[in-house]
């Protein structure tokens, strides 16, 4: 169940011919309740999430004589999330799916204040045309909140007892972050058919205390004097930032984990405190190495075809680790800084423009995404999974190695414009379980949803209001999603415990949406 609203209003102001100042507010409150509801979860089990969010930013521009050009701006966003369930029982996992009311609570309020110089310099000529831009980048961040959990329950197909997971401490949370920023970067055209876009970045944060120097490069080739055919390409490394709740993970509650005996109350281990414990030397930021190549052919005035390949390799990634040891007490849970993924894809893409300003295009992916699977924002986010189980190497979730799309917009008469959208494509790989949530062979490999084929069309119509003695542009519809009604689900029972295991459940009905956009001219 969603409730939203979002409002965006701008101020542009003209001192003079040099100079112009713009003013831009947003506001974007949201209500999702229920919001992880599905059929392993009743609704009484689920969670509701409640946001509240505003972002204020001022903006000046400043054109000089001697054709340089300088943005200046400063900002300010917050942004509060609460997330809380919807009964008070406990909260127990079992084979055939969770059971209580949702066990997590968070509260967060962070704010962000950030200002941002970009220098565009004149057009300079040297062995071709040169356009140079530099910046700088400061920002400040503050992040409060809580995140407390009640007791969970971990039961077997009879109702005993597997597992009681506990939450020790008190939960509060609060970290501060600067974060400083630089870069240059020349857009350099030696000629008419070939392009270089050289730039470095310097990055340095707070909490990591380190300077990040990234180089990137990319290029633009026509290899013809047609001009039909460009080849495209880069390469870069790309520094994260350190989120503030990875930089505050000393500070979550620690888990205390009791297993017991098959009869669910002789106690068959004693209670183990997995203590929340960061790197030793400190956090370091996660960097990606990511290359693309694109090779665009203009086949006729109205077919283009693309055939393109992208890679990206992610080092020091956040993941956290399980780790037991025969001393109760000196068990911890780690935040491993070391993670790895990797995610490469090769594209083919055909384009047909029939209208003027209207096209249908076929895009085919074939893709692969591993890394580790861990992942901090699964255990530590908006949803957090209580059993934590040792880290893997695998295929990610979203591992999806076939997709193909059709999609287009179609002008007719009065006004009408239809956009079909036809997506077919691999399902989400998803691992098995046993009756006490432990993974059974490599996780992501016990098998794959049923192919995903959905059709879906949006059809709008232009419209004028009148107010005020003024007619404004905007455009009323209606969204069918599903028309075909295939199956497509998006639960499956994986728990070999389960009479049901090996069910698929839960696919979208067909359904219908109205669409209004208000357009101000």
């Amino acid at each position: 169940q969603r409730e939203s609203f979002d409002s965006f209003s701008r101020v542009d102001y003209v001192v003079n011919p040099i100079h112009r100042f713009t003013v831009s507010l947003s506001v974007f409150p949201q209500k999702l309740d229920f919001f992880n509801l599905n059929s392993f979860n009743p609704a009484d089990t689920t969670a509701n999430f409640h946001q509240r969010g505003w972002f204020l930013a001022l903006n000046e521009q400043a054109a000089f004589k001697s054709g340089g050009l300088l943005q200046s701006s400063f900002s300010v966003k917050q942004f509060d999330a609460n997330i809380f369930g919807n009964s008070a029982a406990p909260y127990r996992i079992a084979p055939e799916g969770n059971f209580g009311g949702w066990f997590d609570r968070q509260h967060r309020e962070s704010r962000r204040y950030e200002w941002l110089e970009v220098y565009h310099f004149a057009l300079r000529h040297w062995h071709g045309l040169h356009v140079f831009k530099t910046g700088l980048n400061f920002s400040h961040t503050t992040f409060n909140g809580s995140n407390t959990s009640d007791p969970v329950r971990v039961v077997r197909a009879d109702d005993t007892t597997s597992q009681l997971i506990e939450f020790v401490g008190g939960g509060k949370l609060r970290r501060r972050q600067n974060e400083y920023s630089a870069f240059v970067q020349d857009k350099w055209s030696i000629n008419g058919r070939v392009t270089l876009d050289l730039g470095l970045r310097f990055d340095r944060d707070q909490i990591s205390g380190t300077n990040n120097f990234a180089p990137r490069f990319g290029f633009v080739f026509l290899p013809t004097a047609s001009e039909r055919t460009v080849v495209r390409g880069g390469v870069g490394l790309f520094y994260d930032k350190i989120s503030l709740n990875s930089g505050s993970f000393e500070q979550y509650q620690n888990l205390r984990v009791t297993a017991f005996a098959p009869d669910g109350v002789t106690v068959a281990d004693e209670p183990r405190l997995f203590r929340n414990t960061a790197p030793g030397g400190g956090l370091e930021n996660p960097y990606s190495i990511a290359a693309n190549v694109q090779v665009d052919h203009q086949l006729t005035e109205r077919l283009l075809l693309r055939v393109g390949y992208e890679e990206r390799h992610t080092r020091r990634d956040f993941f956290v680790e399980p780790v037991s040891h025969q001393a109760s007490t000196a068990s911890a849970l780690l935040l491993q800084n070391s993670g790895r993924s990797r995610y490469c894809e090769f594209q083919t893409l055909a384009r047909l423009r029939f209208q003027e300003g209207r096209n249908i295009l076929l895009s085919y992916v074939r893709s692969e995404a591993r890394g580790d699977l861990n992942d901090f924002n699964t255990y530590f986010g908006n949803l957090r999974h209580p059993v934590i189980r040792p880290n893997q190497f695998g295929k990610q979730q979203f591992d999806v190695p076939n997709r193909l799309l059709l999609w287009g917009d179609f002008g007719l008469p009065y006004d009408i414009v239809a956009t079909p959208v036809f997506e077919w494509r691999g399902g989400f790989p998803f691992s098995f379980l046993d009756e006490a949530q432990n993974f059974v062979g490599p996780r992501n490999a016990g098998g794959r949803f049923p192919q995903l084929m959905t059709l879906d069309l949006l059809v709008t119509k232009g419209v004028k209001i009148p107010f005020r003695g003024k007619k404004y542009k905007g455009r009323v519809g209606v969204t069918i999603f599903n028309i075909t009604n295939h199956w497509n689900p998006r639960d499956v029972q994986n728990n070999l415990a389960s009479p049901q295991f090996g069910t698929f459940y839960n696919s979208p009905d067909r359904s219908f949406r109205t669409k209004f956009e208000f357009v101000k001219f």
